[in-house]
């Protein structure tokens, strides 16, 4: 089977998901392309979209004659409300199609497409068999990439955002096929259930995948001599592309660190960008910055008594799953596809109170039951549920049946 995978970028939680997907489909014997935008060359196999230049040109002239991408409009209201994390337009100047090999392909599996993807020409124009992996809520909604960051815009930008999802609504409906969609997790299933995709998809839970032999066991002893860690501290380690993402919690990290002050035995190990500042001010606390080592990322979760999850909103989070698959339970907010997976006192611990009280609570009710958590269990588990072999082939029945149009 011939499949093209398309994404905006080749970096984030999303696009290292949709290249998982990829890599484990050409591992198990199809024939698998991974397109992308914004190529910062991070995968070897990703392909640049390249775009003929006449239909390009002449897209980007009528969309600056009429302004309908409100390219200013939305870097305004960014601009003004740092909490939003992201706006997105379904109406781009990009015609997918001058990319040759989607007329070469069985069936196009479309991922985080926001600013790439012109819904208009592309439901429209494409004839191939289509699914569609929701990273996010974006595809339900016009331009925001999760519905939490409704709350914090402003009443143009909400306006713009219910226009947007018009635009989607119309683009999709003009499409001949049923798009298959799949979601990570339940909690976005349901929303996708109820929404106006509906009408036009047959829509499945098939969660992230992870190639088990990328996992090996790690004995925390020598992951902790790695960070120079006392075999008796306590590890409580964050992970985040961009720790500055509000969506992402935190900042009522920050507020729960001073409440294990005069906790000498216990340290938090941050992995990500965050600010330079927290350097100076924070003792308790090990700084990683930002790792692109897989091998590292493995001894950072084998390392840690616990990973802290302090998302407000989120999918499926791949540090999550990176972390299950290393025997490292979770302790975060029932929220999202993180209530889907983790089970209290099995995997982890869970709490309803989005704050620093209640995940400080959390850990201190970890801290009173620890060895009860079996991480061989663990990881026994998040292999039994999310190995690229056996999720492979769970969408490539799904592929086929959206071709065969069942």
């Amino acid at each position: 089977m011939k499949i093209l995978h398309i994404n905006t970028h080749d970096s984030g939680g999303a696009e290292m998901a949709a290249y998982r997907l990829h890599q484990a489909l050409c591992k198990y014997g199809h024939q698998s392309e991974f397109l992308t935008l914004h190529n910062s060359h991070k995968f070897k196999d990703a392909i640049t979209f390249q775009p003929r230049w006449p239909s390009f040109l002449g897209k980007k002239l009528i969309t600056r004659m009429t302004g309908n991408l409100n390219d200013k409009q939305i870097a305004q209201a960014l601009s003004n409300n740092p909490l939003i994390e992201v706006f997105t337009s379904p109406d781009t100047i990009y015609n997918i199609f001058d990319f040759t090999s989607t007329r070469k392909v069985d069936i196009i599996h479309l991922h985080w497409i926001g600013n790439f993807i012109d819904f208009k020409t592309f439901f429209k124009g494409n004839s191939k068999p289509l699914v569609w992996t929701f990273h996010d809520e974006n595809p339900l909604l016009g331009g925001f990439h999760y519905s939490e960051d409704i709350a914090y815009a402003d009443s143009n930008l909400r306006i713009l955002d219910d226009q947007l999802k018009e635009v989607k609504e119309t683009a999709i409906a003009s499409g001949n096929n049923k798009i298959g969609v799949i979601c990570p997790s339940n909690w976005l299933k349901k929303k996708a259930e109820k929404s106006f995709i509906k009408d036009f998809s047959r829509i499945v839970h098939i969660p992230y995948c992870l190639d088990v032999e990328s996992f090996p066991l790690v004995l925390r002893d020598q992951a902790r001599s790695n960070f120079n860690i006392p075999s008796g501290t306590k590890v409580f380690t964050i992970v985040a592309s961009d720790l500055r993402t509000h969506r992402k919690g935190f900042d009522i990290v920050l507020q729960l660190i001073p409440h294990f002050n005069s906790y000498p035995d216990i340290k938090f190990l941050i992995v990500g960008d965050y600010p330079q500042n927290l350097r100076s001010t924070q003792q308790n606390i090990i700084f990683l910055g930002k790792v692109n080592s897989l091998e590292k990322l493995r001894d950072i979760y084998a390392a840690s008594d616990a990973l802290l999850l302090a998302s407000r909103q989120d999918n499926l989070p791949n540090v999550m799953l990176e972390s299950l698959i290393m025997g490292c339970p979770i302790l975060g907010f029932k929220v999202g596809g993180i209530a889907d997976v983790i089970v209290d006192n099995i995997n982890g611990l869970l709490t309803s109170e989005i704050s620093a009280n209640g995940l400080s609570l959390l850990m201190k009710k970890f801290l009173s039951c620890t060895d009860s958590f079996d991480r061989t269990k663990i990881r026994e588990q998040a292999i039994k549920r999310f190995n690229a072999r056996d999720l492979v082939g769970e969408v490539t029945l799904f592929y086929q049946s959206i071709i065969q149009g069942l």
